[in-house]
């Protein structure tokens, strides 16, 4: 296979896009939302305390990072809600191979 060089206008877009997202989620983080549209459609359940497991707040954090970082590199609603479907597939997929659905 032939090694292709990027451009560095890709490069470029894909940086910036990477940082703008990381911020956004970043705010997310320290706002009052805390991923609640994305703990309401994993079904994730809060404890009493009102707070949800570690492992429950990285897959929130990551599906959001994943769905801004789409969003910055131009994916429109619908090829969003495509991705984050994708995404809950492959988290159900895991939980099933490893036994914790």
């Amino acid at each position: 296979m032939e090694n292709q060089e990027v451009s560095p206008e890709f490069k470029g877009m894909v940086f910036t896009a990477m940082n703008k997202a990381f911020e956004d989620v970043g705010n997310k983080v320290e706002g009052p939302s805390k991923f609640e549209a994305v703990s309401e459609v994993q079904g994730n359940n809060v404890n009493p305390q009102g707070t949800v497991p570690v492992q429950t707040g990285v897959q929130n954090l990551l599906i959001t990072l994943l769905l801004q970082l789409a969003k910055q590199l131009g994916l429109k609603e619908d090829e969003l809600e495509k991705v984050f479907d994708e995404v809950l597939k492959l988290i159900h997929t895991y939980k099933n191979k490893k036994g914790e659905a």
